[in-house]
């Protein structure tokens, strides 16, 4: 266990040494703000089971570094959102002005998962990938970039597959000029590989949400380990 006057240090250090560049954290009060309403506006469960969703906004860069928000007016109503994303919707995406999400495609190796489908897969409506629509005339704004589950590691964070999002996170990072945040709640079965999740780690902000705590990740292998960003004993 580390204790509270260490993680601070290893978070501190790593936020110096960080490769992220050009861009701001988002407060910690808006963060907590926009995921609570996040999950309690646009998540789906079945039975007792939380259905995987991608979800990303935008607001103004003010109102994420001062924790001064409004998620309530400032986004799309539930209905909007899950009648676009739910089973019976064609593709299960939903692409707004202030808001994008996605739910999983597919089984297997064909699958499209949600965070691909919003950061890499161009659609015919937009002409482009939801998160470019999202951002590309507002890159100065706020922008949490949400998913349910941790990336996978057999995909979505595997360089030998063909869904790899790094590629597409690193170049949407490298444009944004405003406060930004990759943010996960559960660790996904099967993360226990921590130098991929250190790769993507590496490119953002990334912050675990989890019962309605935001917690800093980090960039090494220690302050992964500390925030409880990766399984335990990895």
């Amino acid at each position: 266990m580390v204790c509270p006057g260490v993680l601070s240090q290893l978070l501190l250090l790593s936020l110096l040494s960080s490769g992220t560049t050009g861009v701001n954290e988002v407060d910690l009060n808006a963060l907590e703000k926009i995921i609570t309403h996040i999950e309690n506006t646009y998540q789906l469960t079945s039975g007792q089971n939380v259905i995987q969703t991608a979800v990303a906004v935008r607001f103004p860069a003010d109102q994420c570094e001062s924790g001064q928000l409004n998620p309530e007016k400032h986004l799309p109503s539930r209905e909007d959102v899950i009648s676009k994303i739910q089973n019976s919707s064609k593709d299960r995406v939903f692409v707004g002005e202030n808001l994008v999400a996605a739910r999983p495609v597919g089984k297997g190796d064909t699958a499209h998962h949600s965070e691909y489908i919003l950061l890499g897969k161009i659609r015919d409506d937009i002409k482009t990938t939801p998160m470019n629509y999202l951002t590309s005339d507002h890159l100065n704004d706020c922008v949490v970039f949400y998913t349910y589950n941790s990336p996978c590691v057999n995909q979505c964070l595997n360089q030998n597959k063909q869904r790899y999002i790094l590629p597409f996170v690193e170049r949407l990072w490298e444009t944004l000029t405003g406060p930004v945040a990759f943010v996960f709640n559960e660790i996904y079965q099967g993360t226990e590989n921590v130098e991929q999740l250190l790769s993507l780690a590496n490119k953002v902000f990334l912050y675990r949400c989890h019962n309605d705590n935001c917690v800093y990740c980090g960039k090494t292998r220690e302050t992964l380990q500390a925030s409880n960003c990766v399984a335990t004993g990895e």
